[in-house]
């Protein structure tokens, strides 16, 4: 498999695995290839990982120099830098802040009120994140409207089942029973 790495800053390769030693990878130098989603240390890459820890017997030559062609798969290479800190989707949706998920209030209300309507509650405000990170900013004002309705019914409903449950119990120790 071939990795691309980042050298004085520089996005160099594509280079094969048993290369990297000889292009001067270090544990701690960010590697990426074709199915890794970002950027990550070639420590934690275990078929770069244990070219850290073996010696090798002899020096390994330098591989031939090829031609350096871009590749023409249809894969989109995360980009390393400033713009990363966004996720993929989100540069231009920075115009629109995200809505809120109201994702502790259904927490709240699955807890401590109305299970059914709180899981639901959960499974929309999920979906607002989702939404937006996709470009999709009115399913996600939906979704976030969907979750704050939820919460709140599952709130009143609490309340009132509350109600009607001391009214049982003070008619029924009014009684005697």
């Amino acid at each position: 498999m071939n990795y691309f790495i980042v050298r004085n800053g520089q996005q160099a390769g594509p280079f094969p695995a048993e290369q990297l030693i000889a292009e001067g990878v270090t544990p701690t130098t960010l590697v990426w290839c074709e199915g890794m989603a970002q950027w990550q240390p070639a420590q934690e890459i275990a078929e770069i990982s244990v070219y850290f820890y073996q010696q090798p017997a002899a020096p390994v030559p330098p591989a031939p120099q090829q031609a350096y062609q871009q590749p023409q798969q249809a894969y989109q290479q995360p980009v390393y830098g400033p713009q990363q800190a966004y996720g993929p989707q989100q540069a231009y949706n920075q115009s629109k802040p995200m809505p809120e998920t109201y994702l502790v209030w259904s927490i709240i209300v699955t807890v401590l009120c109305c299970v059914p309507c709180g899981i639901v509650a959960l499974v929309k405000s999920s979906k607002v994140s989702s939404a937006y990170n996709a470009g999709n900013y009115e399913e996600a004002v939906r979704k976030s409207e969907s979750a704050k309705s939820w919460c709140i019914w599952g709130a009143v409903l609490s309340l009132v089942f509350g109600i009607i449950y001391a009214i049982f119990l003070t008619f029924v120790i009014s009684q005697g029973y």
